[in-house]
């Protein structure tokens, strides 16, 4: 055998070969024509598969809070209206709603009543803004808190079935000094204060040499504290980066995945708008939101709203008190939060909590899609199987191709919170100090 030709074990010229290929006998050429044609099987299935993923969209959250079953031929209306903090101001007064409106909730309105129609168009017409009450039954000589409410979106001419619609935000807080009633309701009101309070270990610090401070360890902070009579733990309490973790904890499951889904949703990182944020956004009891709103301080009423969440179970009916949901199977269809404030037809306001599943809850009525609050859904009537209140509604995707399939819209008049743990009014009133 001639040395300068070398062969191969398969009986193949190895000098036939190109760097990186095989030859491949002919023998076994029927087994790559086989694989070859599985792996554009293969190929061809995935495909399919992707193109499904991409037909499969996610609700966009952002459209629940354009409100547009209100319609789209509203005026859009400019600018903003601060009022000075401790200033007096003569307030038409809002004062048939049944909701407990909160600075930054959305309130949408549908009005028939002709005075509160020319109320809501004297408004327009200076500065947009006027006051909201809650109907309560309280004791007359308690002091009376309110929010003011700015128009942004309004119906320019009152036409179909002498309705006007409004959209209008909650700005400010205000007591309400004393009232005058005509043909309408006004207030001369005082705009209350936000009180933001630093932290109360900086003012212990030598501030000479606070540039060499390189962190605000725990260590830290320890050291700080040793400086006072009082440990850490107690300045912690008031701290408001510290109250903002925990709170942004116990939040955690609105931002957690579920049925292959996530949301958008804007949890503020300011102290004062996530306090009103988790006012209007959990299904809190109406007197402890009222409670919440006398506070001046977002401090206080953040450290009431932590113990609020620390204590909150599940949610039950109101009327019978059967479980209906778990705080666990809340989530968020809008992006300004679980719980939006929505109008029907008839001007009746609903504020309405998310959840993915509920329990002990039967649905009747053929689903309709008319005045729908969520786009590409079609809502169904919701009761308690027990004692057949309404309890809110069973909205379903019109399409198969929208994410989620359904979910559960339950009005927070008819729920309420079983609380883990001892919990009294009283509890919550002394958090604040």
């Amino acid at each position: 055998m001639d040395g300068d030709s070398l062969e191969s074990d398969d009986g193949f010229d190895d000098s036939n070969r190109e760097e990186g290929y095989d030859i491949v006998p002919l023998e076994n050429l029927h087994l790559l024509h086989q694989l070859a044609a599985n792996e554009n099987e293969n190929s061809s299935g995935e495909s399919d598969f992707m193109e499904d993923l991409e037909d499969i969209h996610t609700f966009d959250t952002d459209l629940p809070s354009q409100h547009s079953y209100l319609g789209e031929d509203l005026e859009v209306l400019r600018g903003r209206t601060l009022l000075e903090d401790g200033s007096k101001h003569d307030l038409d007064i809002l004062y048939h709603t049944y909701v407990v409106l909160v600075p930054g909730q959305t309130l949408p309105l549908t009005v028939f009543d002709p005075t509160t129609i020319n109320m809501f168009q004297r408004c327009i017409s200076k500065d947009h803004t006027f006051g909201v009450l809650c109907r309560s039954i309280e004791n007359v000589n308690t002091t009376l808190i309110g929010t003011t409410a700015e128009i942004y979106e309004y119906q320019n001419e009152v036409v179909q079935e002498a309705r006007f619609r409004i959209k209008a935000k909650g700005r400010q807080r205000f007591k309400v000094l004393n009232t005058h009633v005509n043909n309408s309701m006004t207030a001369t009101v005082e705009i209350l204060p936000e009180v933001r309070l630093n932290n109360s270990l900086d003012e212990i610090r030598i501030q000479s040499i606070n540039r060499y401070r390189r962190t605000h360890s725990l260590r830290c902070r320890k050291k700080d504290a040793m400086l006072t009579h009082w440990p850490l733990w107690v300045y912690e309490q008031y701290d408001v980066k510290q109250l903002i973790n925990k709170i942004k904890n116990r939040l955690n499951f609105l931002e957690e995945e579920s049925q292959a889904v996530r949301f958008k949703i804007n949890v503020p990182d300011d102290p004062t708008e996530l306090s009103f944020w988790i006012a209007y956004n959990l299904p809190i009891k109406e007197h402890d939101v009222k409670f919440l709103l006398t506070l001046n301080s977002p401090i206080q009423r953040l450290r009431v709203e932590l113990s609020l969440l620390q204590k909150m179970e599940v949610l039950c009916c109101k009327h019978c008190r059967v479980q209906i949901g778990s705080h666990k199977d809340v989530f968020s269809m809008s992006v300004e939060g679980p719980q939006g404030t929505y109008v029907n037809p008839g001007g009746y306001i609903h504020e309405t909590l998310t959840l993915y599943q509920v329990e002990s809850v039967i649905v009747f009525g053929t689903p309709s899609t008319d005045f729908s609050w969520f786009p590409g859904y079609a809502w169904s009537l919701a009761k308690c199987e027990r004692c057949h209140i309404h309890l809110g509604w069973k909205f379903t995707a019109t399409s198969n191709k929208l994410m989620p399939k359904q979910f559960w819209g339950l009005c927070r008049s008819s729920l309420t919170i079983e609380l883990g743990g001892f919990y009294s009014m009283e509890e919550e009133n002394n958090l604040v100090f």
